[in-house]
């Protein structure tokens, strides 16, 4: 035999079990390949990318009416963390901002990023404000959709950029008082 059939190694022919798509010719499994969208089969190429834009915009969902989606476990702890440590930070500068409570110093500096309570105010209230009204629409910060999602997740970007000042403050006393605990210890050990 002398057809160019004939010759085609028994290995290249296909398994019993392999997809109907992977085992015709390249040119007749056109349409049947998954990423290519039904119909297309025979089109040109510019009608074919008309089809491609026109059924990707068919079946896509606008943010608006995206479905709610359930949260991870943790993301839902992280949100109401952030949310919990910044209740007392607002309530701190807004005492602050009121006079009621005295704030000055290096601390105070550091705290309220060189002197600019008002930001933080907005940095902590925007946190509030926005996780508040979000648990409200999404169950507790459990289910939420797109622009829930988004809202929850630009309030708690500020929630964890507003206490970073107070935790500054915090690793300095610390770093500061265990040199002063490490030098007594040492002269304490040396004498």
């Amino acid at each position: 035999m002398n057809s160019p059939i004939a010759r085609v190694p028994a290995a290249w022919y296909p398994s019993p079990g392999t997809p109907a798509w992977l085992t015709d010719r390249p040119i007749s499994r056109l349409g049947d390949h998954p990423a290519q969208p039904a119909g297309t089969t025979g089109q040109p190429l510019r009608e074919r990318r008309a089809n491609v834009v026109g059924a990707y915009v068919a079946n896509s969902v606008s943010w608006w009416r995206a479905s709610a989606e359930s949260l991870d476990g943790s993301t839902t702890a992280g949100l109401r963390g952030v949310l919990a440590l910044n209740v007392p930070l607002l309530a701190w500068v807004v005492a602050v901002l009121n006079g009621a409570v005295g704030c000055s110093g290096w601390a105070c500096s550091i705290a309220t990023f060189g002197d600019r309570p008002w930001l933080l105010l907005g940095l902590a209230g925007g946190c509030v404000a926005g996780l508040t009204a979000s648990a409200v629409v999404t169950r507790g910060l459990t289910r939420a959709g797109a622009l829930p999602l988004g809202v929850m997740g630009m309030s708690g970007l500020a929630g964890v950029i507003a206490p970073l000042g107070v935790i500054a403050v915090a690793v300095i006393v610390v770093v500061v008082v265990g040199c002063a605990l490490a030098l007594f210890a040492f002269f304490v050990d040396r004498f």
